[in-house]
Order: C-alpha cells, then sequence, then structure tokens
C-alpha cells in the first residue's frame, strides 16, 4: 500500500478522509482513490513537475468540453487532485468502443487556437514527437501535423461508464503541442495490439471514428503506405524500450506478438 502524499492531506483536509484506494499508477505516476464525506477525489502525484503541469494544462483545455476531468481541485508542484466522477478501467475494444475513442482523439487535435502553454514546455521529451521524428528521418516526410495531441493513445488509457461504454481518454502526461500523425498512429497500434483476433479490424474502426466528425478526412501524409509503416514501427521501438524499462516481460510479450501483425495492417489499410 502507497502513503498518500502529505500534500494531498494537507490539500483535502486529513480530517475528511474516511479512506483510499490504491490504483494502478505506471512510470510517470501513483494514483489514489480518496473517499470523503461527501465526495470521493483522486490524488495523482508525477514523477516530474513537467508531466504534472501537462495534465493541467489537459484539463484545463479538455475540461469544459468533457475530455478530461472537469475540474482541478487542487495542485501542488507533483500532485493533482480532482473530483472523482466514477469512471472504470475499460473492458474490451469492439467497434463502438474503437470508434469513440477515434472520434475523441480527433476532438483532441481540433481543439481551436491550440494549446495555451502556461509554463516551459518540452516537446522533444513528447513520446509522439520523437516517434514523429524518427519516421520522418527514415523515410523523408517533411510535413508533421502539428498541434494538440494527448501523446500516449493506449487503450489503457481509456475510462468508461459502468456500462462499458467509452467516455473519454485518461493520462494526459504528454498532453500539449506534438505530431498529430504520430498521435493517430500511435492510437491505431494500440488498437490493433488490444484486439490481436482482429487487429485490422480494430484499426479500421479507430480510423473510422477519426475521420468521421466533419468529414476532413485524415492528415495527407497518412495516405503513404512507407510513412505509416515508418511511424508504426517507431510506435514499437519506443513500446517495446518503455516495456523493457519497467522490467515487464509480459508486457513485451504482448507487444512483440501483436507487432507483426499491426503493422501488416496499418500498412495494408486501403485509404
Amino acid at each position: 500500500m502507497l502513503p498518500v502524499p502529505q500534500i494531498a492531506l494537507e490539500l483535502i483536509g486529513a480530517a475528511k478522509i474516511r479512506g483510499k484506494i490504491d490504483l494502478s499508477g505506471g512510470y510517470n505516476n501513483s494514483v489514489w482513490k480518496i473517499f470523503c464525506d461527501d465526495r470521493s477525489y483522486i490524488v495523482k502525484r508525477y514523477r516530474s513537475e513537467w508531466l504534472k503541469n501537462n495534465e493541467a494544462n489537459a484539463i484545463s483545455v479538455l475540461g469544459p468540453h468533457r475530455h478530461a476531468p472537469k475540474a482541478i481541485y487542487a495542485q501542488s508542484a507533483r500532485v493533482l487532485i480532482w473530483p472523482d466522477d466514477g469512471l472504470f478501467p475499460p473492458r474490451t475494444l469492439d467497434e463502438a468502443y474503437a470508434r469513440s475513442m477515434g472520434y475523441a482523439l480527433r476532438t483532441i487535435h481540433s481543439v481551436k487556437g491550440g494549446v495555451p502553454v502556461r509554463y516551459v514546455d518540452r516537446p522533444e521529451w513528447r513520446t509522439v514527437n520523437r516517434i514523429g521524428s524518427a519516421a520522418q528521418r527514415t523515410v523523408g516526410y517533411s510535413i508533421p501535423v502539428s498541434g494538440p495531441v494527448h501523446g500516449d493513445v493506449r487503450f489503457g488509457n481509456t475510462l468508461a461508464d459502468e456500462t462499458g461504454r467509452f467516455v473519454r481518454f485518461s493520462d494526459f502526461e504528454e498532453f500539449g503541442q506534438g505530431d498529430q500523425l504520430a498521435d493517430l498512429v500511435l492510437g491505431l497500434v494500440e488498437a490493433g495490439c488490444a484486439r490481436p483476433d482482429l487487429p485490422d479490424d480494430a484499426i479500421r474502426w479507430t480510423l473510422a471514428g477519426y475521420a468521421d466528425p466533419d468529414g476532413a478526412g485524415l492528415p495527407h501524409p497518412f495516405s503513404s503506405k512507407e510513412v505509416r509503416a515508418a511511424l508504426a514501427h517507431h510506435c514499437f521501438k519506443e513500446l517495446t524500450a518503455w516495456a523493457k524499462a519497467e522490467a515487464a516481460p509480459k508486457l513485451l510479450e504482448y507487444y512483440e506478438a501483436a507487432r507483426q501483425p499491426v503493422l501488416d495492417a496499418i500498412t495494408t489499410l486501403d485509404i
């Protein structure tokens, strides 16, 4: 059991707290659900202030549109607290869920006016920018689509309601300005990995949700098989490197098993 940060006890008020649950954190964070007399809160402690600032910015920009937690309850340099909205980890990636994921990613990419930066941003640290830059060096596409990105588009970084219906993304530590094409391909790679029995379908479902909203279609470089293949290849390089750094053999096996079917599915998409 991880101890709740003292700063969180002070920000909420230790006398109000009646219990807690340690939620599943990751390499960059630790997360708790705190139960109080009137409601519950999510407390998240980050490895760095930069990651915390990214998520705080996402809540400010996306929260009013229900694409992130609605508002910040309290914060410190490396801790964010927001009211719990009663959502759950996803169960399975079916067509409706995948389409909803794609649509939600498109709405993030379409944020009007871009992303206001209230702190010193570090775009070179953003995973999707590393993926995009590596792919550009590989195949030479010179028009990265820059704009708001989630930055860590994964099936496991989504939240559902009690019926299993997609509600929104979570984990916005890498939210900000970035390569939207790499962000999209990372989402497609993760969708295919989440359904290793149906990688082609999972990718098409997600892409259909992304492309539907206003008929504007897909980013132009996406039409190139070489660009898609390079982006997907470098997505897997990042994902497997992360799994190795986490010393997570099952996660590494998960990505390695899905690699070739997902690469084939993304490369051979009929655009």
